[in-house]
């Protein structure tokens, strides 16, 4: 652009020159000694020239062009509003080209080494005009670093039992409970109850109606095979006399062994059906706390439908997984502290009673529960745990537990991650890329395993705003 912008002075200048000379018959002059001219026309200071619209057709587009080029030199607006004083000198003075050569060749000098210093100094103008960005920071502590290894464990009941009906029908009633206003209401979620306690029961009417039928069919038979015995009993002692033939004692066997298998068929249906109406009555088969009701009074359920789930909450078990690099490190029967946000300052001492054989196929992680006892029931299912497995060997912890909005992508590498460090430097706080190694995540943060040590400023918000060697300003 500097080059352009001498190129369009000195144009100028010897198509003003030549004007001149046509006008007043001069020779062309060195450009020593026009310099030397314009200086001095300059210190003067510039003439008003009313007639300025009198300027020759061919002199305008010059001007024009020049304007075009000084407008696109936003870098140099200072020097610009300079040129723009002399361009219009120029338009005022073209009735005398002599003083305008002066003034353009002036003009060119000047415009063109002071262009050169603003495009040489550009750069480090536009970033001591760069503002620091505002960013929030995390000062990584010790006590930050301690929570390497810390998961997040579920408690669920040691025993639950879903309570299904056996058989299917209407729901007759449902156990009543004294509640908190002192009255009767149905047995719900919340509620204790005993092992072989009803929980609710079925119309039994058709189930009893077969156990009658059965019933009935049963001493038929039992009738029959009274009499097939007396018939049994009789042909024997002809059989002994060989007064009956013996096709006619095999008969009468038959008939026996008939009627004693009709009798222990008939029996067993009626067993059956008298244990159909026992069915109807649903009873909890452990003590323990009701954790769901599912049926209502009145509604029709089939054979399998779950009505209750019970479980004893007497002993709870936290529920975690763990990678394929600490399941070997666990042993069953190996003592384990948890705590609960839930329940602030209890520590909860539980044992590590299950480790999964096998990984889930799509996580890879491996199931582990630890058994905690409950007696006083203050731990709930569903409730949340935390805890740092008591590991043999296990090496001080130095990681740290960042927001996951801490964690960027290396501008050149895909496939990494790191964060942006605050330092201080000359009074100045600095940007700095760490590449860091991640580690499990822990509620809304992640685990940095290494790069950041303790002491280090860490760039929460503004993370994705900032790059390396940028200055930030640290805001609360």
């Amino acid at each position: 652009m500097v080059s352009f912008l001498f190129t369009d002075l000195v144009n100028s200048t010897e198509h003003l020159q030549t004007a001149g000379d046509a006008r007043r018959g001069n020779g062309a002059r060195t450009p020593g000694a026009l310099y030397d001219e314009a200086l001095m026309y300059l210190r003067r200071g510039q003439p008003a020239d009313p007639d300025r619209a009198a300027a020759p057709e061919r002199i305008q587009p010059v001007h024009r062009a020049w304007d075009d080029r000084m407008d696109k030199m936003g870098a140099a607006a200072t020097l610009i509003g300079f040129g723009k004083q002399l361009m219009n000198f120029l338009r005022l003075s073209i009735r005398d080209p002599e003083k305008t050569i002066r003034c353009a060749a002036a003009l060119a000098l000047i415009v063109a080494g002071a262009l050169m210093a603003a495009g040489c100094g550009g750069k480090d103008s536009a970033a001591a005009a760069r503002q620091p960005v505002a960013v929030t920071v995390k000062a990584i502590s010790a006590e930050a670093g301690s929570r390497a290894g810390v998961y997040t464990a579920s408690f669920e009941p040691a025993e639950k039992v879903a309570v299904a009906f056996q058989v299917g029908g209407y729901v007759a009633s449902i156990t009543q409970v004294r509640g908190a206003d002192g009255h009767p209401r149905d047995l719900q979620g919340g509620d204790w109850v005993g092992s072989h306690q009803m929980l609710a029961s079925l119309k039994p009417g058709v189930y009893q109606e077969q156990a009658n039928q059965y019933a009935s069919a049963l001493s038929g038979a039992q009738a029959a095979l009274a009499r097939a015995k007396k018939d049994y009993d009789r042909d024997t002692e002809l059989m002994n006399q060989q007064i009956i033939a013996r096709a006619a004692y095999d008969a009468t066997v038959q008939r026996l062994q008939t009627a004693q298998a009709q009798v222990n068929e008939e029996l067993a249906a009626l067993n059956q059906a008298r244990v159909n109406v026992g069915y109807c009555q649903l009873r909890s088969p452990i003590d323990g706390l009701v954790l769901d009701r599912k049926i209502e009074v009145g509604s029709l359920v089939a054979p399998d439908t779950v009505a209750f789930e019970v479980a004893d909450i007497r002993n709870m078990k936290a529920v975690f997984g763990v990678s394929d690099l600490e399941v070997s490190k666990l042993k069953q029967g190996q003592p384990q502290s948890l705590s609960c946000e839930a329940l602030p300052g209890t520590v909860l001492e539980g044992t590590l009673s299950k480790i999964a054989p096998n990984a889930d196929p799509t996580t890879r992680i491996y199931d582990v529960e630890i058994t905690v006892p409950n007696h006083s029931g203050i731990i709930r299912s569903g409730m949340i745990a935390s805890l740092q497995l008591n590991t043999a060997g296990r090496a001080p912890a130095i990681a740290a537990a960042l927001p996951i909005n801490a964690i960027v992508r290396p501008p050149h590498d895909q496939q990494d991650f790191a964060v942006y460090v605050v330092e201080d430097s000359n009074g100045r706080s600095i940007a700095h890329l760490r590449r860091v190694e991640l580690g499990d995540i822990v509620g809304n943060d992640i685990l940095v395993s290494s790069g950041v040590k303790v002491g280090d400023r860490v760039i929460l918000r503004g993370a994705t705003m900032v790059s390396e060697g940028d200055e930030v300003k640290v805001i609360p």
